[in-house]
């Protein structure tokens, strides 16, 4: 990736959204071992209207660490993936394939 401060191909790169523009961190020009890895899903900064100040006011997210930030401080957290990254899992469908799969075997198929 390249940096866009310093403009070298770094393999690690910290954006943040400060002042109304985005700016880059990368371990050529910055300290990128200091940077704590947040897990939260972060596309573009903006006003998230899922989560809220004290006052009711939607906030503006500017980067991962502040969504994990008002996240936490809202005792509030992502929804993964239900089952390894399959979103509809039907627990049904699952019974009646492992029961297919297993007299599969047994007849040496």
């Amino acid at each position: 990736m390249i940096c866009r401060t310093c403009g070298r191909d770094s393999y690690h790169i910290i954006t943040r959204y400060t002042d109304g523009r985005l700016e880059d961190t990368c371990n050529q020009c910055g300290n990128h071992q200091m940077a704590p890895v947040y897990d939260c899903y972060f596309d573009k900064p903006g006003t998230h209207y899922n989560i809220y100040d004290e006052k009711g006011n939607a906030v503006f997210i500017g980067s991962k660490g502040e969504k994990s930030y008002w996240m936490k401080r809202m005792k509030v957290r992502e929804a993964g993936d239900r089952i390894h990254g399959a979103s509809s899992y039907d627990p049904t469908y699952a019974r009646v394939a492992q029961r297919n799969f297993r007299e599969q075997l047994e007849k040496g198929a």
